[in-house]
């Protein structure tokens, strides 16, 4: 049984709250490898509009350091593997946007979940 439903998931990528958490979520993570990067607040108006600029940032990320971009996705906890079979299948990196973004809501739901325990 997993501790976040899917149901939750897909709720939370309707909440603004939960999407500028999720971009900090990403920003922190990214920031370990020297990258930095900013999605203007006016840009969180949803979660296609904020997944259209991860997949910028990943298409841009990928062009410039192919290795460092994996090595992102790895702290980020998504399997190389698991972006190379995407890569392989439709030879589009839009995907990968998605894995991300859905990796860090993940973590974002997963911390609240806890905080809300701890109350």
């Amino acid at each position: 049984m997993s501790l976040i439903k899917q149901k939750d998931i897909e709720l939370a990528k309707t909440n603004l709250d939960y999407l500028e958490a999720t971009v900090l979520q990403m920003q922190k993570d990214v920031q370990l490898h020297g990258i930095y990067f900013e999605i203007d607040k006016t840009r969180l108006s949803s979660y296609e509009t904020v997944l259209n600029e991860v997949n910028l940032i990943c298409e841009q990320l990928l062009r410039q350091d192919a290795g460092k971009f994996f090595s992102i996705l790895y702290s980020i906890d998504i399997g190389e593997q698991k972006v190379r079979n995407l890569l392989g299948e439709n030879q589009s990196k839009s995907g990968i946007g998605e894995l991300i973004l859905e990796r860090e809501l993940l973590k974002v739901l997963t911390k609240k979940h806890y905080a809300d325990r701890m109350k």
